[in-house]
């Protein structure tokens, strides 16, 4: 929505009106999406191996609450989309990394949603997330 605000109707970047589902901005999407959780409620899946489909359907239903029709729906999800589903988490652990980075720990809310807002509002490839480079350990 922000991102629409401030680039499409802001900018006239019509471009940014829609984007490729398997494109960078979909880690940065999801990332944000994921990582919003921990910002406005400050205080571990199934395509690793360690549990079963069934496994993860009861865990859908025992830990977010979703319907047993719910959970089954999001495990055929992540069947169908399968490395897709890798935007989530990744996502999320560089948006989360970034704006602590740039705006420090949820000891300092106003910062942390002024960082968390400019990711919301401005392009931003994934590799811009990551910390910089020290240059006696790059490569």
């Amino acid at each position: 929505m922000l991102l629409e605000h401030h680039l499409v109707r802001g900018r006239g970047w019509v471009e940014f009106k829609i984007y490729p589902l398997f494109s960078p901005q979909s880690l940065i999407a999801e990332g944000t999406g994921n990582s919003g959780i921990e910002v406005v409620f400050p205080g571990g899946l199934y395509l690793d191996g360690r549990i079963d489909a069934a496994a993860a359907a009861r865990r859908l239903q025992d830990l977010a609450l979703h319907s047993p029709e719910r959970a089954a729906s999001q495990v055929r999800f992540i069947d169908r989309y399968r490395s897709y589903v890798i935007n989530y988490n990744l996502g999320q652990d560089l948006v989360r990394a970034h704006v602590e980075r740039k705006a420090g720990t949820a000891a300092h809310p106003d910062r942390r949603w002024e960082e968390f807002e400019k990711l919301l509002r401005t392009p931003v490839l994934p590799s811009e997330l990551l910390p910089p480079q020290d240059s006696r350990t790059a490569p």
